[in-house]
């Protein structure tokens, strides 16, 4: 029997960063009232900000079908704040994909093992030499990772409290000050762009981990 027809948006003409025929996988957009948090993600009401809902040092997961379409390359972006003092990929270089390698968002397909697509490093002082894209003597990230990453801090300098730092996005390409400033030279920020080593239809995995 065939599968039933799954509905999906679709837009085949629009070039969008030097490619034609996308097809939209996940659109959150919290500055929406009607949207909620997805499974396994918290809620933080007083922001309308979706975050990890596990303590300690953990991820939490949600998975976005493709229906089985096969494809090659994968846009998006992801807007986030730092909270408190996070580690970036100081957290655990050590990790492997599995583990939460990252203070951050990571951007996953495929189970067994997770293959990388993108990694949103926050990290917790700008005037520091902690995100890789600052320094060549910061903690460099995992080599599954590669230059495919985004990192940022939404606090200048020390102290820091344990408090959501909602005046300065990151990952958006501004306010990278200090130190942080080659890591706002990405020329697609806020956007990223990964072609595949080969095409796949496996389900994209967003986690948030710390």
């Amino acid at each position: 029997a065939s599968s039933p027809p799954v509905q999906a948006y679709c837009d085949l003409e629009k070039e969008f960063l030097g490619s034609k025929g996308w097809m939209r996988v996940a659109n959150l957009d919290m500055t929406d009232p009607n949207q909620r948090c997805p499974p396994n993600f918290k809620l933080n009401a007083g922001d309308r900000l979706c975050g990890k809902s596990t303590d300690g040092n953990a991820c939490d997961s949600v998975k976005y079908t493709t229906s089985g379409v096969r494809y090659s390359k994968v846009c998006g972006r992801v807007a986030g704040y730092q909270f408190a003092s996070p580690d970036g990929f100081r957290a655990c270089p050590t990790c492997t994909i599995d583990e939460p390698y990252v203070d951050g968002v990571s951007i996953t397909h495929g189970d067994s093992p997770r293959k990388h697509i993108w990694t949103f490093a926050a990290d917790n002082i700008e005037i520091g030499n902690y995100c890789p894209c600052s320094s060549p003597t910061a903690i460099q990230p995992s080599s599954f990772v590669g230059n495919d990453y985004y990192c940022e801090s939404g606090l200048l300098r020390y102290p820091w409290d344990v408090v959501l730092y909602s005046d300065d996005v990151l990952w958006d390409g501004k306010r990278c000050d200090a130190n942080e400033a080659p890591c706002c030279d990405r020329p697609l920020l806020p956007w990223f762009c990964k072609e595949l080593p080969e095409p796949t239809s496996d389900d994209l995995e967003v986690r948030i981990c710390a």
